[in-house]
């Protein structure tokens, strides 16, 4: 897989972490998360951060828990070892076929039909195309044929 797309999708992983330790370092510094809001009353700063606090740390956590297949291939990426097969597409995108980007389709590998995400240009119902993907992710990219 190429390196643009590898560094795309792990820097959403970096990013969302760096969320995480901001949050968490404002909180234990400043006692309270948002502490720009400008209320008279101290008590409605406090409700506030009370609600929005825990809100804000869940979905940091399922942003992260969305990207967790993502670290499981980890290993994979780091010795450039990943899954390659021909697979029949059993989906199709309606995108732009001129255009490289990542698409969500149903592929049959192997007799076993998998939801993909696949970095491609257009993708036809019923072709058969080979595939590089990560296996627990399912994030891949379409190679053509070498002939």
């Amino acid at each position: 897989m190429t390196t643009g797309v590898l560094v795309r999708e792990y820097a959403n992983i970096v990013v969302t972490l760096m969320a995480l330790i901001y949050a968490t370092v404002k909180l234990l510094r400043c006692k309270r998360l948002f502490t720009h809001l400008n209320f008279e009353s101290e008590n409605a700063k406090k409700v506030i951060n009370i609600i929005f606090t825990p809100i804000v740390y869940a979905g940091i956590f399922l942003v992260l828990y969305k990207y967790y297949p993502l670290v499981l291939d980890l290993p994979f990426v780091l010795n450039k070892t990943y899954c390659a097969e021909r697979a029949i597409a059993r989906g199709y995108s309606h995108s732009d076929p001129e255009f490289y980007e990542r698409r969500y389709v149903d592929m049959e590998i192997n007799g076993k039909i998998e939801r993909m995400r696949l970095y491609s240009y257009e993708i036809n119902e019923n072709e058969e195309y080979r595939l590089i993907y990560l296996p627990n992710s399912k994030l891949g990219q379409v190679v053509p044929d070498i002939k």
